[in-house]
């Protein structure tokens, strides 16, 4: 029966895709929207078709057709199609309608990591920054080299396994483009104003490969970038950033074209874009992620990149670490993302896995445990067989231990369901047959990790712990399961050498505990005595391995690990001591300390008395360099690695001429210093505290002949 208007009642229609076959007609929603904006859904029936009510008809309501998921959306006036319907039976949508609703699949992968300069703001630093420093973990020197010349310095990268990654499409239509427009675009993003009026950064690079200027304009950038300015890229992207700049600037502008051409990502910084967020994913154990989606329409003569946002939990909350949103930083579709996300970014070292269930020492700072020098076995608990000369030394005998050392160990993540709660680490000096002296002591500084709590990363204490039973100074096994952060600068233990009763070997025990206090021993160890409960693990030891990639372990059966440690922190001694001056090869002047002031002919040379010595045999190296003047030029008279040997043992540097020294000066002022490194390290670099320096001055003074 018609209404009033002529219309059915209830008008029954369907849509049909012009050009296309039925079986590949899009998912569709529809929904009619009321002039006051309430919003009813129309099901479509098994055979596709749809009904409409009659009486919505003249109340300025339309129908809203969307794609698979209610994307792009189409409002279709509701009279009109009313009428259409009635009269026809259908709605005929056009190929450039319904060809936006058609599902285009995407997959993308990539990895996930942070590369940052072994060179770091002095600024940026940890809460528990002395801590780290003492560890030889902390922040140090400048960035402004790393800036100059990347591929000059290393960068340490490690990946980064906690996070999320949000993936955008990115839709550009973009005009003809101006090499000067991109040029202006990315001073958008750096700091481009001082460009050209910063002169090179000092000391300069060795070997530079030409002049480098400008560096200094952007620090601030990068400065504000890992202070989290999210107007900012990260500090990687700025640093790309400023290369394309530096390469641009320096071509003609078909030259500027191709350079843009083969970077595509610059040329969508002069584009009108828009950004569609498609996948959401979880960063994989490993560092990489993937994802797969349905991709945005686009239309003819637009073209579509990946974007990628990178987030993570801090101890303040939710932070991005990476945004491709604010930088010229795209991908292309099949393009693995190699994502370089901040320098704070907290870094995976997830080391609980592996074959067998067990407890390892992992690394002393950054350097691996399997560098320690070891030539026989343990043969107790707390103790070794006789000791060879190089035993508990590092690097093949090159080094010794000295300062604070940050163990990190690897606890398997099947302990805990064998009931293991706590660790214990105890520190005992053995002797050279590796007999222990006196008795073994806890290990008792305070350590904490971060612990996930929702969107945030809190600063939790391990330990130690009230005693447990009668068992004191023991700590929390960090367990991934139980929501520990494993990031790479989380340590176990920091056992501050300096403490130590003399320098010497020490071995660092560790051992574990159920939540009673109860000690677990590996079944292999021997019977279980009282308070201990025997259980299926082992402790290991890592042992050199041909490939870095691979983790040589060998079993340890005793009741705990230890690992040997060869200790001294015996501070270097240098001193100046005299002059000698030499004429027609023969000594005219051999003064000592004082005020010294020489007078010779130009041929004359000189040569400078020195101490250089380490009680204990672990001087590095000794220079020598003498300075004329104020600022003057400075010659280096000393390069050396020999020990002088103790006082009052001194030695003399090589001969040098007045005038080499004064060069066209008739007389001056020279000041000497000398720096005396040791071998000394905390397995995060050299200990110079431990180093020694000395100055010294005098006058000179050439006569003609």
């Amino acid at each position: 029966m018609a209404g009033k208007d002529g219309l059915q009642k209830r008008i029954v229609g369907r849509f049909v895709f012009d050009g296309m076959d039925a079986d590949g007609a899009p998912e569709l929603t529809l929904t009619r929207v009321d002039a006051d904006g309430t919003r009813t859904p129309v099901p479509f029936d098994n055979d596709g078709n749809f009904a409409l009510d009659a009486s919505q008809v003249g109340k300025r309501a339309v129908l809203e057709v969307a794609g698979p998921g209610g994307s792009e959306p189409r409002r279709l006036h509701f009279d009109e199609i009313a009428r259409l319907i009635e009269a026809q039976g259908r709605y005929v949508i056009p190929k450039s309608v319904w060809d936006r609703w058609r599902l285009r699949f995407g997959a993308v992968s990539g990895s996930v990591e942070s590369c940052r300069p072994l060179f770091l703001f002095d600024g940026i630093q940890r809460a528990d920054v002395t801590e780290l420093s003492l560890a030889g973990l902390g922040a140090a020197r400048d960035l402004g080299i790393a800036v100059q010349r990347p591929s000059q310095f290393p960068r340490f990268c490690r990946p980064v396994c906690d996070g999320t990654v949000d993936v955008y499409v990115q839709t550009c239509c973009c005009p003809v483009f101006d090499p000067g427009q991109i040029i202006d675009d990315i001073c958008k993003v750096i700091d481009c104003a001082h460009l050209g009026e910063v002169g090179p950064v000092h000391p300069p690079i060795p070997d530079p490969v030409g002049p480098v200027a400008h560096v200094a304009s952007v620090i601030d950038s990068i400065r504000r970038a890992i202070a989290g300015d999210p107007a900012l890229p990260g500090p990687d992207q700025i640093v790309e950033l400023f290369a394309h700049h530096e390469a641009l600037v320096s071509l003609d502008r078909t030259a500027q074209v191709a350079y843009i051409e083969a970077h595509p990502a610059l040329r969508f910084l002069h584009c009108h874009c828009t950004l569609v967020k498609v996948a959401s994913v979880a960063i994989h154990e490993d560092g990489t992620f993937d994802a797969t989606f349905i991709r945005p329409f686009a239309a003819a003569g637009c073209t579509q990149r990946l974007v990628y946002v990178v987030r993570q939990a801090t101890p303040s909350g939710e932070r991005v670490i990476y945004d491709g949103r604010t930088g010229p930083v795209s991908f292309g579709f099949g393009e693995e993302a190699d994502l370089k996300v901040s320098w704070l970014a907290r870094t995976c070292s997830r080391d609980d896995l592996g074959t067998d269930v067990g407890v390892y020492l992992n690394r002393i700072g950054a350097t691996s445990a399997d560098h320690l020098v070891r030539s026989v076995d343990q043969d107790g608990e707390l103790s070794f067989a006789p000791l060879s000369a190089g035993d508990g030394l590092v690097n093949g005998g090159a080094n010794v231990w000295g300062g604070t050392l940050a163990l990190r160990y690897s606890f398997h993540q099947n302990l805990k369901g064998l009931g293991a709660v706590y660790y214990r680490v105890r520190v005992q000096q053995v002797d050279d047959l590796g007999v222990p002296v006196g008795a073994p002591f806890d290990h008792s500084t305070p350590v904490a990790w971060g612990l996930k709590q929702g969107t945030q990363i809190v600063q939790t204490a391990l330990g130690p712990k009230p005693a447990v039973a009668t068992v004191n100074n023991l700590y929390t096994i960090p367990f991934y399961a139980d929501g520990w952060d494993f990031d790479a600068n989380s340590f176990h233990a920091l056992i501050d050498t300096t403490a130590l009763v003399d320098n010497g070997r020490y071995l660092f025990g560790v051992d574990i505990f159920d939540q009673h206090g109860v000690r677990l021993v590996p079944a292999d160890s021997g019977p279980a005595g009282a308070g201990e409960a025997a259980k299926a693990f082992v402790y290991q030891r890592m042992n050199p391995s041909a490939d870095p990639a691979v983790v040589n372990l060998s079993g340890v059966a005793q009741k705990a690990l230890a690992n040997l440690f060869r200790v001294d922190n015996t501070a270097a001694l240098a001193a100046f001591s005299g002059l000698q001056r030499i004429s027609a090869g023969s000594v005219v002047n051999d003064v000592l300390t004082g005020c010294q002031y020489l007078a010779g002919l130009p041929t004359d040379e000189l040569r400078i008395r020195y101490r250089a010595h380490h009680d204990a045999g672990w001087l590095d190296a000794v220079s020598i360099n003498v300075t004329e003047g104020i600022g003057g030029p400075t010659t280096a008279v000393l390069s050396d690695t020999v020990d002088t040997g103790p006082a009052p043992a001194t030695a003399l540097t090589p001969s040098t001429t007045l005038a080499a020294l004064l060069g066209t000066d008739v007389k001056c002022s020279f000041a000497s210093t000398m720096l005396v490194t040791t071998r000394h390290t905390n397995g995060s670099g050299a200990l110079s505290n431990l180093w020694a320096s000395a100055t010294g001055a005098f006058a000179l003074e050439q006569t003609a002949p």
